[in-house]
C-alpha cells in the first residue's frame, strides 16, 4: 500500500483560524485514521498552532475542545478517510482527546489518554483554583493528600484539613 504524505495542510476551524498539520493517507482508497494533536507544532507530530505565528498566541486550553470536534469532523469528511477516527498519546496530547470525546463527535470511535488527566484544574501539576505553579512541585504538594487552599468571594485561606483523591 502507498501512502502520501502533505505538509502544511491548513485544517479549517469554526472560530475562522485554519490550523496547520502533516497528514499521512493512504494514495489510494479509505482508512481509518488516528489523530495527535498537540501545542507543540505540527513538524513535532501531528497538529499544532505554533508551526505559523500568524494564528495568534496558544492559550492551553481555550479552544481544544471545538478545535478537536472540528479536526475529527474535517478527517471524516476526506476522501482518503473511512470516517472512523481515533485518537492517542500522553500528557497534553491525552488531555486533548479527553476534550474532543465529550464533544460526542460522530467519527470519533476510540481514544487512548496515557500520563495524563482528565481534570484541567485538580490535576497535580495545578495548584488551587487551577492556576499553574511558577516553580516544580515539591513531593508535598504533588501528594495525594496535600494541603490545598479553599477560596471564598473574596479571599482565600489556607486549608487546615488533607484532601484526599477522589473516588469514583
Amino acid at each position: 500500500m502507498q501512502h502520501l504524505y502533505e505538509i502544511d495542510v491548513r485544517v479549517p476551524m469554526r472560530d475562522g483560524v485554519a490550523l496547520a498539520a502533516n497528514v499521512w493517507h493512504s494514495a489510494e482508497g479509505e482508512a481509518p485514521t488516528l489523530l495527535v494533536r498537540l501545542p507543540y507544532g505540527k513538524d513535532v507530530m501531528g497538529f499544532g498552532q505554533s508551526a505559523f505565528p500568524d494564528l495568534g498566541e496558544f492559550v492551553p486550553h481555550m479552544a481544544d475542545r471545538v478545535d478537536g470536534e472540528d479536526t475529527v469532523a474535517w478527517i471524516a469528511d476526506q476522501p482518503w478517510s473511512d470516517g472512523t477516527v481515533g485518537m492517542f498519546g500522553p500528557s497534553y496530547l491525552g488531555m486533548v482527546q479527553w476534550e474532543t470525546a465529550v464533544t460526542g463527535v460522530p467519527a470519533l470511535k476510540a481514544i487512548a489518554p496515557t500520563f495524563t488527566s482528565i481534570d484541567n484544574y485538580e490535576a497535580s501539576w495545578f495548584s488551587a483554583g487551577g492556576a499553574l505553579p511558577t516553580s516544580p512541585p515539591s513531593s508535598s504538594t504533588s501528594s495525594p493528600t496535600a494541603k490545598r487552599s479553599t477560596c471564598a468571594t473574596e479571599s482565600c485561606a489556607p486549608a487546615t484539613e488533607a484532601v484526599s483523591p477522589r473516588k469514583n
